[in-house]
């Protein structure tokens, strides 16, 4: 393991992936994602997950990002003595991604992606046997 910090450590990484660094993805991940994680299919999935995340496209969201947020806390946090910080954040981060991403903005379809993303996340960190029953199993159902 190694840790990489600043902007010559990221392109030492990123250039040169498959060279002298090489991904690599526990095999709940690669089944639930149904990701081939070598090859020509990865390099298709990076190049189509470069074009969310590339300079001038987090420019453009960076708008849109701040109206959700604001959103989120007068919605979910404005108003009340408590706030329990972790479900909270992933309700946040799924409906960030949700909006973003796919631009679904109803309330209850984001919900109803929220209670199958906890469930599917459950799976990635289980053992990865799909038998009626386990994390795993039922990680495959939410992913389908």
């Amino acid at each position: 393991m190694a840790v990489f910090c600043g902007t010559v450590g990221h392109k030492f990484l990123f250039g040169n992936e498959n060279k002298a660094v090489k991904v690599w993805w526990p095999s709940t991940v690669q089944k639930l994602f149904r990701v081939n994680t070598a090859g020509e299919d990865a390099k298709s999935l990076k190049r189509m997950l470069m074009n969310f995340f590339h300079l001038e496209a987090l420019k453009r969201y960076t708008e849109r990002m701040d109206m959700i947020t604001q959103h989120h806390l007068d919605t979910h946090w404005e108003g009340r003595d408590e706030v329990r910080l972790y479900p909270m954040l992933k309700v946040y981060t799924l409906e960030l991604a949700c909006r973003i991403f796919t631009s679904t903005d109803d309330p209850t379809r984001v919900s109803n992606l929220a209670a199958l993303f906890d469930v599917f996340i459950n799976g990635v960190v289980n053992l990865p046997i799909s038998f009626p029953g386990t994390a795993f199993h039922r990680s495959n159902r939410a992913a389908n």
